[in-house]
């Protein structure tokens, strides 16, 4: 067993003789993986549809318009009463994470409005409630239950309740819910096709899009449809004097042009925005019942295990810390190191701050380090 005892020194001085060159290369390459550089500057893919008016949105796609602080000399106030008509045609079966269609923001996610899909669910919600565990209030509609794949959707809400409309004809009113265009600190901010993040993209088209400060009647509703069928254009939208009207025909330096006479036009970034940062967010409910997590959880579990290793040589080797000192202290730089990555994250569209990354970073520096510890203890016994 003597032998087992020599090739372990052996093996642990060569490594030792090394120990900051490995290190470093251990570093490079867990940075290398956590930030990806090519992925700080996504390309916008937002692109026009072929042969019509409308804009398609892809896995990396967004389109925002910000509200003036001051309108008219006065702050804005929160919109309790509203219409949105849009016609979208989606992919018949969205990624399993919550995509982001329609979202109105104001720096206050609890009050936010939005109209977002989950697998073939079209939902339509206030607050940030994603995955319906504090069961807020929200509309939802199955768009495998309609025709074809290109809905043409109205949503009036007001002091009546709300309404849903599909194709002219009225499919869903609840009376109990009372949805709201938020006001806050922040300026409000309508995004298309992304979350505030530029991390929950929807995939499909958005053909025309209006919206109002009023509440629209069944009688308009039908009649704009019909328009819709005749004309396949949003501009008949003007005699109903929208505050916001976008027919997807063009663009005004890389802005969609507003057609309600506002000039409020939407812009189209050339790369992913992150308009709001999201720190060590918890990930969502559904996100555990997905083959995702686990593979997550592996490689982020997995991958800091080297690092545990080189670290608890390089303490143990030192000789300057007694056992739970060199445990505390390979916590400690574990978590800092993966905390870097995750602050760095927060810019990155394409990735996300995480806090079951930082948990599984941290724990596979520890596991590394007590791996370490064990197959010393293991050879000086042979």
């Amino acid at each position: 067993m003597r032998t087992i005892k020599d090739l372990w020194l052996k093996i642990d001085n060569a490594l030792s003789a090394h120990r900051k060159l490995i290190l470093f290369i251990i570093l490079f390459a867990i940075f290398f993986a956590g930030f990806k550089p090519r992925e700080f500057f996504l390309s916008n893919d937002v692109s026009f549809v072929d042969g019509g008016n409308g804009i398609h949105f892809q896995e990396h796609s967004l389109a925002y318009y910000e509200f003036p602080l001051h309108d008219g000399g006065k702050r804005p106030s929160a919109i309790d009463e509203f219409s949105i008509e849009i016609v979208i045609r989606s992919l018949p079966q969205q990624t399993p994470r919550f995509s982001f269609i329609v979202l109105f923001l104001s720096g206050k996610h609890e009050e936010q409005f939005l109209i977002g899909q989950w697998r073939s669910w079209l939902i339509l919600m206030n607050g940030d409630d994603y995955a319906h565990k504090r069961k807020l209030k929200r509309i939802y509609l199955d768009l495998k239950t309609l025709p074809g794949r290109e809905h043409y959707i109205t949503v009036t809400s007001g002091d009546g309740g709300t309404k849903l409309y599909s194709d002219g004809q009225q499919i869903i009113e609840r009376k109990d819910i009372i949805f709201s265009i938020p006001e806050g600190p922040a300026n409000t901010k309508l995004i298309l096709g992304n979350s505030p993040y530029g991390k929950h993209s929807w995939e499909g088209d958005i053909l025309g899009f209006a919206f109002f400060k009023s509440l629209l009647t069944s009688t308009d509703i039908h009649r704009n449809y019909q328009n819709w069928v005749i004309d396949h254009d949003f501009l008949f939208q003007k005699r109903n004097d929208p505050y916001l009207l976008y027919s997807f025909d063009g663009t005004i330096n890389s802005a969609v042009h507003d057609h309600s006479g506002g000039e409020r036009h939407l812009i189209i970034p050339s790369s992913i925005e992150v308009i709001y940062n999201e720190v060590l967010a918890l990930p969502s409910r559904n996100y555990f019942l997905h083959y995702d997590f686990i593979i997550d959880v592996l490689v982020n579990l997995i991958g800091f295990i080297p690092l545990g290793l080189a670290l608890m040589s390089i303490l143990y080797k030192s000789g300057g810390f007694s056992g739970n000192y060199r445990l505390l202290i390979l916590f400690l730089l574990s978590m800092l190191t993966s905390l870097i990555i995750e602050i760095g994250q927060i810019w990155m569209p394409s990735r996300n701050s995480s806090m079951l990354d930082l948990i599984m970073n941290t724990s596979g520096g520890m596991i590394g380090g007590l791996l370490y510890l064990q197959l010393r203890s293991h050879a000086m016994k042979s």
